[in-house]
């Protein structure tokens, strides 16, 4: 038995780029004739930009209150100063004439900018998550429904053209009934070290929960693969390590000052100066912690600013290790893992089912049928190279955007503010289930 051809979307998702091959024969870009406004100069924000840039979009101002980030987006995207503001507000107001916006501040500021683009009948490209509560949440999925426009929340793991396979193949019966699917995102010691422990998102009480920051793309893509309600929510998770009373004796506020550094594996000091002239890490997430790349300024970031400091100072809340159960109707299983204690690694899922089993790796996707004892590589093949899930998944997303945009079509972004709404409520039921300790049950469709 041999796999059919993985061409079409899953249930209820459509093609992502299903347009592109005419408007290329046409000589066109899906962004072509498209303009673009941008609140947040960090790097998804530049890199959203950059892709939209390639696929002929026009970046016509951004909002950012550092100066330096937004001076530097705006040297890149050659606007002019007056396009250059403060503030997402003073954007608005100027309100010059473009047809989406892209929201790519921090995680608390999403909702407001998102509802005020939406109200002044823009388009909206929204980095996850939605909103950081449920108010929040309930004012931009109510507006986004009222504006018809189209809207797009950055959960680029649906995207990716392995994933779409993956959902495809399940769609096709090609493993029977799905019975379980077992997830897990190592987000990697260092990646914890530098964004959840030093990083903007070391403080749940001053940003988001772990789910929300980064378990969101996870509950968000591996809950959609099976079409079924899910009944019951449970999780358990602590912040294990990342805590004073396991500082090393003697260990200095600052790595740079520590005797505890050469053996520590989350020293500032080796972990920064690997990314120097590193082809990936060059950019993110050393430019977060400096502008300048070079040694004597990655120095003196590490003397000053927060990325030098202990992993031990007891400054930051978020939890480095937890496990999320889902119960969907008719009785399958979904269990998601994150963890701060895995080297950088894609994610790997594993999707059981009663013919067969699939095993996919953020790249490479594999069947296994009961049937014939054999197991087959189903991994779609993508031209050039797709730089992983989140750089396919990136480019899927902008591509898919920026096509419904021109159609003026919001059915073709299968990560809409609707469906991420429905995405938060698994999360915050998961977070409740935490620290409750008892398991939510969940009425009703979601």
């Amino acid at each position: 038995m041999k796999p059919p051809a993985v061409t079409n979307p899953p249930v209820g998702r459509p093609a992502v780029g299903s347009q592109s091959a005419k408007k290329s024969a046409g000589g066109t870009q899906p962004g072509d004739g498209i303009a673009l406004a941008v609140v947040g100069a960090g790097q998804r924000g530049t890199l959203y930009a950059r892709i939209a840039r390639r696929l002929g979009a026009k970046i016509a101002s951004v909002a950012n209150p550092g100066a330096t980030r937004r001076d530097r987006f705006g040297d890149e995207f050659d606007l002019p100063p007056n396009r250059r503001y403060a503030t997402w507000q003073e954007m608005l107001e100027d309100s010059p004439a473009w047809d989406a916006v892209v929201v790519a501040s921090p995680d608390t500021e999403h909702a407001e900018p998102g509802v005020a683009a939406l109200e002044q009948g823009h388009h909206l490209l929204l980095e996850k998550p939605l909103a950081t509560n449920p108010a929040a949440a309930s004012q931009l999925a109510a507006a986004a429904a009222a504006s018809g426009k189209v809207t797009a929340v950055c959960h680029v793991l649906r995207y990716s053209p392995s994933g779409r396979a993956l959902a495809d193949t399940i769609r096709q019966g090609l493993i029977g009934q799905v019975t379980g699917i077992t997830h897990f995102q190592p987000i990697g010691w260092w990646h914890f070290a530098h964004s959840f422990v030093r990083g903007s998102w070391r403080s749940q009480a001053d940003g988001s929960s772990l789910l929300e920051a980064m378990g969101v793309h996870d509950i968000d893509w591996v809950a959609g693969l099976v079409q079924a309600p899910v009944e019951r929510v449970i999780s358990f998770g602590s912040l294990q390590h990342f805590r004073p009373e396991h500082r090393p004796p003697g260990a200095a506020d600052r790595c740079q000052d520590c005797p505890a550094e050469p053996t520590c594996p989350y020293s500032a000091v080796r972990i920064y100066g690997r990314f120097l002239d590193h082809p990936l890490y060059s950019d993110w997430p050393l430019r977060v912690v400096t502008p300048e790349a070079t040694p004597a300024a990655l120095a003196q970031a590490l003397r000053t600013g927060p990325y030098g400091q202990c992993v031990y100072l007891g400054l930051n809340d978020v939890v480095d290790h937890q496990t999320v159960n889902l119960e969907l109707a008719g009785g399958a299983v979904i269990d998601v893992t994150l963890s701060a204690f895995w080297e950088m690694a894609a994610r790997s899922t594993r999707v059981l089912g009663t013919r067969g089993c699939l095993e996919y790796d953020g790249q490479h996707l594999s069947w296994f049928d009961f049937a014939s004892g054999e197991r087959r590589d189903i991994t779609p093949q993508v031209s050039g190279d797709a730089g992983g899930v989140y750089a396919s998944g990136d480019e899927g997303l902008i591509r898919a955007f920026l096509e419904a945009v021109r159609a003026e079509d919001p059915s073709l972004v299968p990560s809409s503010v609707a469906e991420s709404h429905r995405t938060l409520k698994l999360v915050w039921a998961a977070e409740q289930a935490r620290c409750s300790g008892r398991v939510i049950s969940l009425a009703g469709p979601n």
